[in-house]
């Protein structure tokens, strides 16, 4: 399954920047470990792992491991596969009970998961794509619901104690990003520079970012300036004050409204 996994991924991801969001989505593979793959996919050929280098077995058999079906989706569990798992669970889960502390945090529906988000331990299933504003609905649903149970301050002590690794390896890009974000904004800041921080975002996601940064900057007890070099050009429109920057070379100094309307290379950026 792990040679599965490996050729599949690199190709549906191999051709993508390291930036692409799409690798958000990849727990078990990070987008630099992709040409490592490929080259190991390529020397095992169309042979098995009995016949792989020790090193090339040991990339190739992590990856099932942390593989998860209804994460990522690539569909390479069989029904066959999918029983082996269930009985294998319940062997191991049998070897380790003479252990005072297991390693392994096995799934009990009494008891919270500390190995599971504090979302998946709340869900039960997934979130589907194809419903509109899906994972919209189900935060705000799951936000009112910690509210009125008390909870808001617990989960958020959850989400703090959670080891992030070093540099935050065990987080996703996204979540660096962000992470950066609220880590200048702790600083409170007299000036506050975002240079294309928010790159894996979707636009929806950084507008909403923007917006709520250009609200903080106005807390009458700690105002500061926001200079923000956007993505998408569009953001442009929140701010007070435009920059257009060709080449290095300053071509527009002016409210978003009067470049609209007057500058011919403002217009341009909010047309591509």
């Amino acid at each position: 399954m792990g040679k599965e996994v490996a050729a599949t991924t690199v190709e549906l991801f191999g051709d993508l920047s390291a930036d692409n969001p799409f690798f958000d989505q990849l727990n078990f593979m990070e987008a630099d470990d992709l040409p490592e793959y490929r080259t190991a996919l390529a020397r095992i050929g169309e042979g098995g792992l009995d016949s792989a280098t020790e090193d090339d077995q040991e990339l190739i058999l992590r990856l099932p491991f942390a593989y998860t079906e209804t994460k990522n989706r690539l569909g390479l569990l069989s029904d066959e596969l999918k029983e082996k798992i269930v009985e294998t669970r319940k062997i191991l889960r049998h070897a380790l009970s003479d252990l005072e502390t297991s390693p392994i945090a096995f799934y009990d529906p009494e008891q919270y998961n500390p190995a599971a988000s504090v979302i998946d331990n709340i869900l039960l299933g997934r979130l589907a794509s194809n419903v509109a504003k899906g994972p919209e609905r189900v935060f705000e649903a799951i936000t009112a619901l910690m509210a009125e149970l008390e909870l808001t301050d617990d989960i958020f002590r959850v989400g703090l104690d959670f080891n992030v690794g070093t540099g935050g390896k065990r987080l996703s890009e996204t979540q660096r990003q962000k992470l950066h974000l609220a880590r200048s904004l702790l600083k409170q800041p007299d000036i506050l520079i975002v240079n294309q921080a928010l790159n894996t975002l979707d636009a929806k996601s950084q507008k909403h970012l923007l917006e709520a940064v250009l609200e903080m900057a106005k807390d009458p007890t700690h105002p500061f300036g926001v200079i923000w070099v956007p993505m998408n050009p569009k953001l442009s429109e929140a701010f007070e004050r435009v920059l257009v920057f060709e080449n290095g070379v300053l071509v527009a100094d002016d409210t978003p409204q009067i470049l609209l309307e007057k500058d011919d290379s403002y217009q341009s950026l909010l047309v591509t």
